[in-house]
């Protein structure tokens, strides 16, 4: 399947205890059937919240009628990241648009659970899952 892919560069954030830099990176990939594809690397938190709320937002315009977040090497997910995706949801939900969530790490997994969010978003193992619909047996 070929596509248009839309990269946006590596965000280099420091955190104010004068730990080393981190790496947090934001993809977002348009697919053919107006699907959005955005990729996370690195911790989301209240640090790299704000560049993650500014791509979900761009990724949600020009006719997209579904947008995956693929948390696959996403190794932290805060409240403030949570908000900005159940923000998403809704605006998204309110147009009749669907937002899903990748990610078959145990502990991100246990974040949707316990805050009941897995109730709100279809989470997917794999990115091709979530492409293909397909819920794990």
């Amino acid at each position: 399947m070929s596509h248009a892919t839309e990269r946006e560069p590596t965000v280099r954030t420091e955190l104010p205890d004068q730990r080393p830099f981190l790496e947090f990176a934001v993809d977002v990939e348009r697919l053919p059937d107006s699907t959005r594809v955005v990729t996370v690397v690195g911790d989301l938190d209240l640090h790299t919240a704000p560049e993650f709320d500014r791509h979900l937002l761009g990724a949600t315009k020009n006719g997209t009628t579904s947008l995956i977040v693929d948390l696959a090497r996403c190794g932290f997910v805060d409240s403030t990241a949570l908000g900005i995706l159940i923000a998403a949801n809704r605006r998204l939900f309110a147009t009749g648009r669907s937002l899903t969530v990748v990610t078959d790490d145990r502990n991100l997994r246990k974040v949707f659970e316990v805050t009941g969010l897995d109730r709100v978003f279809r989470i997917f193992p794999s990115r091709d899952d979530a492409l293909n619909g397909r819920m794990p047996a």
